[in-house]
């Protein structure tokens, strides 16, 4: 499946202790996405052939002023889905989501407690969220196309104990899914030294595998899929963004393999295996003065897509990775 992503906001109620957002704060652009740039992503995408649109970036979608008009072009010609905070996920917005269409609803939580999740996600009251998750989950039983919901639970130092805990209030819920995210983008070392997968060829500490084991148990009873990624690094053929098949495109129109190649902010820095150095950005081309057809054509988009291609299909001999993903957690599985 072809999915474009679209980052219609830059724009973000919270300051998460761990996002970009947060700590690159004084640089950050923050903005919503140009109706006519939307509609013109749409377009373009449906003549290439895309199926998928999916609306989250760096910022919070449901803020923005006609998110649901967005929704609702892209729900008549692609699949959707978006991710939130769920601090907007309000009874008169669940139902005009639901009528708008959508097909999967992602809520991030960190913390099976008001006080954890409050302490990391600060700004997304965790009571707030909790009910609003539960009354768009009872609301959607009312439509004939119910939405798959999923809770994404970011797993830090400081959330890890938490996690069995969280995977019984998530099911009580009514989600439909669990997926586990580890901190893929690491900002600076304050974050780096939160996090709870290893460096490289390290054995994962016997808490995490137990406390992990202890969810999936939990998951098991209440008959839910509980999803996570590696808690060690080891190189992947292929990103799980899958740049084959996604393409992210940003506030701006800019347009990029992915959200973590894309940040809206100057003087980023990214942090890998302890080592902060200045953060790449990779963009094709700009949608606002040409199209997308032509960007997909260009030698920079096509050399890029090859490496990946190659590395795919070459089993004998190594193709190294780009060198704008190779301090990339994404792509050792983290």
């Amino acid at each position: 499946m072809k999915i474009i992503q679209i980052e219609v906001s830059t724009v973000c109620n919270g300051a998460c202790i761990y996002c970009p957002l947060t700590i690159f704060s004084a640089t950050w652009n923050r903005k919503f996405m140009d109706i006519s740039l939307f509609i013109k992503i749409l377009n373009e995408g449906k003549e290439l052939g895309f199926e998928h649109v999916h609306l989250q970036g760096w910022g919070e979608p449901l803020l923005h002023p006609r998110f649901i008009e967005l929704l609702s072009m892209a729900k008549t010609s692609f699949m959707t889905s978006f991710a939130t905070n769920g601090v907007y996920l309000t009874n008169e917005m669940a139902h005009r989501i639901l009528k708008a269409g959508v097909d999967l609803v992602a809520v991030t939580f960190a913390g099976a407690t008001a006080a954890t999740h409050n302490m990391i996600r600060k700004g997304n009251d965790f009571d707030t969220v909790v009910q609003n998750v539960k009354n768009f989950i009872k609301i959607s039983k009312l439509h004939h196309n119910r939405p798959k919901v999923v809770a994404i639970y970011m797993l830090l130092k400081e959330t890890l104990r938490e996690l069995p805990r969280f995977v019984e209030l998530a099911a009580n819920l009514g989600v439909d899914e669990i997926n586990l995210s580890n901190i893929s983008y690491i900002p600076n070392l304050h974050t780096w030294r939160r996090r709870i997968f290893t460096e490289f060829f390290r054995e994962v500490p016997h808490e995490v595998l137990e406390t992990i084991k202890e969810a999936r148990r939990i998951a098991e009873e209440f008959g839910i899929p509980l999803n996570h990624r590696r808690f060690s690094p080891l190189e992947y053929t292929i990103c799980p963004e899958n740049p084959l098949s996604t393409l992210f495109i940003n506030v701006e129109g800019d347009v990029s393999p992915c959200v973590y190649l894309n940040i809206p902010a100057h003087d980023l820095v990214r942090c890998f295996e302890g080592r902060c150095e200045k953060a790449p950005r990779l963009v094709f081309g700009n949608l606002k003065t040409e199209n997308l057809k032509t960007i997909l054509t260009k030698r920079r988009y096509k050399d890029f897509i090859n490496i990946w291609e190659m590395r795919v299909r070459e089993t004998t001999i190594p193709v190294f990775p780009p060198d704008e993903c190779k301090n990339c957690y994404l792509l050792y599985g983290i």
